[in-house]
């Protein structure tokens, strides 16, 4: 190598220990201070006054490499420094797709209140179902109109409306079961599709990336800085409060639904109707409350009670899926902050290891010219 090669080797090697880079991290470390920085942006032409500058920050660069407790890398330097791209650029691509799961929540709370305010539309499929199931017997779907009134006991506001007549012979609980047993399964497969299509959003590498950055740490760092923060979920307290993410997808799909009706509901579904032979004797049974003959009680099923039955069910599900996955989200959030503030310090140590190997190389440099010199000329800078 030339005199001139290794002067110009050396002029790079002093800009790169005055670039912004190397300042910004003097700054937020305390490496250098002001003076000592503005020797390094304008080094000394003189030889003796440079090679003292030059060993003044590299001792200073040292000595912080000592406090915090930063792993000497050598010749795997340059790997390091490679791999510490990938990593962001996969962080980057993890919370690009974090990001995203707020589209989730949205639509996660649509489909919650749909489930609250329609109606219509699951009336609509109790009726596919009903028309579709030709083995149930002992029950007929009806349209109420003003002579069922005394044919089924019913009242004036039910007309217009559909209800569930059950035969005498027959108890309506479980046929109403299994009512609800079919609805659920139409219910699950909806629902899978739904879930499918958001878990695109969700399901991410947010748990095999933040590992990563953490096996990166313990390479960079004798002690992994802040464990308590950065590496709180690992942690029992933490791990309770909010498991990590291929465990929280299973959470948020473990809440099945449940159509059943339970003993309580019973009483709301369910009604004992007593026909009568004209509207003037069902209005005086009302008003006089007399007791029947059992063999003249049957039992309806309002459609639109159980529509809203199931809706509430449905409802109470996709809240429940909602919930997890705030929760999720919120976990996630966090931890994605600790894992970016965690590869920044990993940037800063790597930056540090780099300045200070930088400034060894320039003395080395300074080395160099002073045997191809073969002489004692003070002035190393000038051109």
């Amino acid at each position: 190598m030339t005199m001139s090669e290794r002067l110009r080797d050396l002029q790079h090697a002093l800009s790169v220990a005055s670039s912004a880079e190397q300042m910004d991290v003097c700054n937020l470390y305390g490496i250098l201070t002001p003076t000592e920085q503005r020797q390094l942006q304008h080094p000394p032409k003189e030889r003796l006054r440079l090679i003292n500058c030059i060993l003044q920050a590299r001792d200073k660069y040292l000595s912080r490499l000592q406090t915090l407790r930063i792993r000497r890398q050598g010749d795997v330097l340059g790997l390091r420094l490679r791999e510490l791209h990938v990593l962001s650029e996969q962080l980057d691509q993890v919370a690009h797709s974090h990001a995203r799961r707020f589209d989730t929540l949205q639509s996660l709370r649509k489909l919650r209140n749909q489930w609250k305010h329609n109606g219509t539309d699951i009336e609509r499929i109790l009726i596919s179902i009903l028309s579709t199931t030709t083995h149930r017997q002992g029950f007929r779907l009806i349209k109420a109109d003003p002579s069922h009134l005394t044919t089924l006991g019913l009242g004036l506001r039910s007309i217009g409306r559909r209800y569930l007549v059950f035969e005498s012979s027959v108890e309506p609980q479980p046929i109403l079961s299994e009512i609800a047993n079919d609805f659920c399964q139409v219910f699950e497969q909806n629902a899978a599709q739904n879930m499918a299509r958001m878990e695109e959003h969700v399901v991410g590498q947010i748990d095999r990336s933040l590992d990563d950055i953490q096996t990166f740490a313990r390479m960079i760092f004798e002690t992994c800085p802040s464990p308590s923060t950065v590496d709180s979920r690992r942690q029992p307290a933490a791990a309770t409060a909010a498991a990590s993410t291929t465990e929280t997808m299973r959470r948020m799909a473990a809440p099945e639904p449940t159509f059943e009706p339970a003993s309580w509901d019973w009483p709301y579904l369910v009604k004992a109707k007593y026909p009568a032979r004209h509207v003037w004797a069902l209005l005086k049974r009302r008003l006089s409350r007399s007791r029947e003959e059992p063999d003249n009680r049957l039992y309806v099923s309002s459609l639109a009670r159980l529509s809203k039955h199931l809706r509430g069910c449905g409802y109470t599900y996709y809240a429940n899926v909602l919930s997890n996955t705030q929760l999720m989200y919120t976990h996630q959030s966090h931890v994605l902050v600790q894992a970016t503030e965690l590869l920044v310090k990993c940037h800063h140590a790597l930056q540090i290891e780099y300045g200070h190997s930088n400034l060894e190389g320039i003395l080395i440099h300074m080395d160099r010219l002073q045997e191809d010199e073969g002489t004692s000329s003070s002035d190393i800078l000038d051109t």
